[in-house]
């Protein structure tokens, strides 16, 4: 988008839900990053957020209804979703790890109704985190589950039940099997 081309509100209320639905899979990935602690956690995909989150993410919503067809943009609205992306880009980058968002771009404070270039660089920052999210999507069952917690759960119990192993063979890797 160039600096004179004025978003619609269609664009900007889906720059609102993308910001929403990012927090969402944060929240998700978040609960499930380290090594969960039992079998069948039900942590979805998306969690409905809670605390602070559930904050956030009623204020992006907020938002959103804030702008009508036909509405002029104002610099307050483009600040609130600067500041709202600013917040995600900062929990997502306590995740990743490397230089996952050396592309990511500082977002500014706006002082005119519309700044394209900060649009598009809230884009670029949310595609970034898209793209990093879609790296752990084999976390996730059919049904948005985290399959991961299953997985390192029965490791985890496999490698309790060999402990008790008195003879000379160790546990592989892979849940049931032994060498």
């Amino acid at each position: 988008m160039d600096e004179n081309t004025k978003p619609t509100v269609d664009y900007l209320q889906k720059l609102c839900d993308v910001i929403v639905l990012n927090t969402k899979e944060y929240l998700g990935v978040a609960a499930v990053w380290s090594n969960p602690e039992h079998y069948g956690n039900p942590d979805y995909r998306l969690p409905t957020p809670t605390g602070t989150y559930a904050t956030f993410v009623n204020n992006v919503t907020a938002l959103k209804a804030t702008i009508k067809a036909g509405d002029h943009v104002t610099p307050n609205f483009i600040n609130a979703l600067v500041g709202y992306q600013t917040t995600l880009d900062a929990n997502v980058k306590t995740l990743f790890t490397g230089d996952t968002f050396t592309d990511m771009v500082p977002l500014p404070a706006v002082d005119e109704p519309f700044k394209g270039p900060v649009l598009n660089a809230i884009v670029q920052n949310l595609n970034i985190i898209s793209n990093n999210f879609d790296q752990v999507n084999g976390w996730w069952n059919s049904n948005d589950y985290c399959a991961r917690t299953c997985q390192v759960a029965c490791q985890s119990s496999c490698q309790i039940a060999c402990q008790g192993c008195y003879s000379g063979t160790c546990h592989v890797q892979n849940c049931g099997g032994w060498s």
